[in-house]
């Protein structure tokens, strides 16, 4: 890996975990020291990040982490309705046996996490069981992308960094209903996809889509009339999570160069 992606992800990785909050100032010469590197390679990872709309310079002041509106989130759950939409469409078309199996396996992982959390007893899914629930989500969502095997959809997903930054919780805390909605908005269309019906599939993906915008949103809103920032560590990712979203976003990137 080169110095440029190993600050890249080092960087990224704090911003998400909340290390490094929205409004807070990158420091250039403070993360070189932290990371043992030159200045340039830590400066292109901050080009970087400014690009796929992490970080904003501000004159005469330096470079801070962005903190995301409510319009920020609108505008990449749209992005999100017009790519998932299609992708649950063209899987109803597409799907091959082999596709629908790994489909149910990720339906039936959601309901396990369900189980063995109300067997803990407590309230919101521990840091753990947050991490396999959000990994097994996208892993759902992802999976409908490959089915099309539309390279420049795979490709957009990536440069945007639309699931990265959607599922960059927001939320900060899961419990058995954020499951339930999840599994039962997967199992649905799954349903759809097996009987070969596009227009259920796509009509369930974009119902799936807003309701989770509107928790997004609302939880957003609610986080700045509080005052508190949407990237503190109550709102971080945990590590584990943002190296799992770093590998899945590395697996599509070589997916799409693969068969472009």
């Amino acid at each position: 890996m080169s110095l440029q992606k190993q600050a890249y992800r080092f960087i990224r990785q704090r911003i998400l975990s909340g290390d490094i909050p929205p409004g807070k100032q990158v420091s250039e010469y403070s993360l070189s020291r932290e990371l043992g590197l030159g200045r340039t390679p830590v400066r292109e990872a901050i080009s970087r990040l400014q690009l796929e709309g992490y970080v904003e310079r501000i004159p005469r002041f330096g470079t801070i982490v962005r903190q995301p509106s409510a319009k920020d989130i609108e505008d990449l759950y749209e992005l999100r309705v017009a790519l998932e939409s299609y992708a649950a469409n063209e899987a109803a078309i597409h799907a091959t046996k082999e596709d629908i199996e790994h489909l149910r396996q990720l339906c039936e992982d959601l309901q396990q996490i369900r189980r063995e959390h109300e067997l803990s007893g407590t309230r919101f899914l521990s840091p753990e069981a947050l991490r396999h629930f959000r990994a097994t989500d996208m892993s759902f969502h992802i999976h409908l992308i490959r089915i099309t095997g539309n390279t420049r959809i795979m490709q957009l997903v990536t440069e945007s960094q639309v699931l990265t930054r959607v599922f960059c919780n927001l939320i900060p805390h899961q419990d058995s209903n954020s499951i339930l909605s999840a599994y039962y908005y997967h199992s649905e269309v799954l349903k759809a996809v097996e009987e070969s019906n596009s227009d259920k599939a796509r009509t369930l993906m974009i119902e799936h889509i807003r309701k989770s915008e509107a928790g997004t949103v609302e939880n957003l809103r609610r986080s700045l009339q509080q005052q508190m920032p949407a990237g503190s560590r109550e709102f971080g990712l945990p590590a584990e999570l943002a190296e799992d979203l770093f590998r899945i976003e590395q697996t599509l990137r070589e997916n799409s160069k693969t068969t472009g």
